[in-house]
């Protein structure tokens, strides 16, 4: 699969994201590197990739983003509509939890 990011930006540019349903990540940017520590989906009209980067902005939804932090993430995503495969796919090849690629992820939220 070969999945494209966009640049990552600041979380708190998400208005630069799009209205449109796919994958996003969220977490801190090293050395110019991406390091990716929360990734979600956006599913549907109402929960657009832009909506669920707002939520996390307003410190709702991921215990790990709080207000005090958000100043210092950033975010990426990659607009898609499979996103049962795209997101499984990632999950799989990287998992989620302690130990894993996306440790603000919990079993419970999976990739929502």
């Amino acid at each position: 699969m070969n999945l494209r990011w966009s640049t990552p930006i600041r979380l708190k540019d998400f208005e630069r994201a799009p209205r449109e349903n796919g994958l996003f990540q969220v977490g801190l940017l090293r050395v110019q590197m991406f390091d990716p520590k929360y990734i979600g989906r956006a599913i549907g009209a109402e929960r657009t990739i832009r909506q669920r980067l707002g939520i996390l902005f307003a410190g709702q939804g991921v215990s790990q983003i709080t207000v005090a932090s958000r100043d210092n993430l950033f975010c990426r995503w990659f607009v898609t509509e499979d996103l049962e495969g795209a997101g499984g796919d990632l999950l799989k090849r990287y998992g989620i939890g302690i130990l894993q690629q996306f440790v603000w992820n919990t079993k419970k939220d999976g990739i929502d």
